[in-house]
């Protein structure tokens, strides 16, 4: 009986610890790399931070600072963005969440041209959809849809553009990682590579 105790006990902490291997981090901090190719220019390109922070049953606050520049055909402009959201994750299964997100977006532009100079910042709503999966100990995957409506991320019938996101998270060490996205929508693909600390 004891060795039947022991046995399901032993049993219990490695389930534990594989649920812990395959734990998904909602709180962390990153720096990356971006570049964005907009209608075939593929020289904006730029680096910031982002992070989230994980609070109560499921919720978590994220949030992205980042700066992109370009200077070609005459132009020189730069781009700074801030991105501050709330999202939801909803447990499927040990190895996947469903999230729910929602963001506000505020685009700040400087931009000259010769002797034309324009300045201002665009405001923009985002929401997104999708799934966050542990594939194995070391690398963790993700892929959304996104819709954004506002200034900058409007078409010229006023109407939101729709976007998707994969990305990847692979583990060089328990608290270390790199991550990789891509997120391709109307005219728009953005690349994204990151070093993460997972908390």
């Amino acid at each position: 009986m004891k060795y039947a105790v022991l046995s399901l006990a032993l049993l219990a902490a490695t389930s534990l610890a594989q649920a812990d291997d395959l734990a998904r981090s909602y709180t962390y901090l990153e720096a990356d790399y971006h570049n964005v190719d907009i209608d075939d220019l593929d020289n904006v390109d730029g680096g910031g931070i982002r992070g989230s922070l994980a609070f109560g049953p499921g919720f978590y606050l994220f949030g992205s600072a980042r700066r992109a520049s370009y200077d070609d055909y005459g132009i020189d402009a730069d781009l700074d963005q801030f991105q501050l959201g709330l999202g939801y994750r909803v447990y499927l299964s040990e190895r996947t969440d469903l999230i729910a997100e929602v963001s506000r977006l505020r685009t700040e532009l400087d931009a000259s041209a010769g002797i034309y100079k324009v300045s201002g910042h665009l405001d923009d709503t985002r929401g997104s959809i999708g799934l966050r999966g542990t594939l194995s100990e070391w690398f963790e995957a993700i892929a959304k849809v996104n819709y954004t409506d506002g200034d900058l991320y409007s078409d010229y019938d006023g109407d939101g553009n729709f976007s998707a996101t994969v990305g990847a998270h692979v583990r060089v060490h328990p608290d270390w990682g790199i991550t990789g996205e891509v997120e391709v929508g109307d005219n728009v693909t953005e690349y994204l590579v990151g070093l993460r600390y997972s908390f």
